[in-house]
């Protein structure tokens, strides 16, 4: 809340521009918390079973939900840093442009940047759990569909059948 109100007092554009990725990097950091606090629950829940019961949790959708908080916490958290540092970088290499007043059009920029992060985030935290991209990701094992290293189990429930048998379930 109080990076809220720290963005409508700012008088200039960097200081808009510096709040509002600082702001996006706190939120990636709640999120990756969150995920802690997730995976902290379930570990309590499944507590000495877990070994025996590993399967069955990382096929929940509770294992998914928290691996998509998880995923684009980080990847928010890492876009702002680097977008900010370039800002940073910017900055010092100009540093006699003077400090500009905002406009509606260097906020619409801001937004659409900010915008990228968030949407470019939650893209890549949520494609290995598109149907589309299935072969490509499966259950955390990652496989080219051209190297035929499964051959004969080219699907991805006869690959989760060997691997139960593997395992003994």
């Amino acid at each position: 809340g109080r990076r809220l109100v720290s963005m409508t007092k700012c008088t200039t554009i960097k200081t808009l521009r510096n709040t509002a990725f600082v702001s996006l990097i706190c939120l990636g950091d709640l999120l990756v918390g969150a995920y802690l606090l997730g995976v902290a629950t379930m570990d309590v829940y499944y507590s000495d079973s877990y070994c025996t019961q590993q399967r069955e949790w990382l096929v929940t959708s509770s294992c998914v939900v928290l691996g998509v908080i998880s995923t684009s916490g980080t990847h928010i958290s890492i876009f702002s840093m680097t977008i900010l540092s370039l800002i940073r970088v910017s900055t010092v290499l100009g540093p006699l442009e003077g400090s500009r007043s905002i406009s509606k059009k260097r906020i619409a920029i801001l937004v659409s940047k900010s915008s990228f992060v968030l949407i470019l985030s939650m893209a890549l935290a949520l494609a290995p759990i598109i149907d589309a991209f299935e072969d490509f990701f499966v259950n955390g094992m990652h496989y080219d569909p051209k190297i035929r290293l499964f051959i004969g189990f080219p699907d991805k429930r006869k690959l989760i059948d060997i691997i139960e048998a593997y395992h003994g379930r």
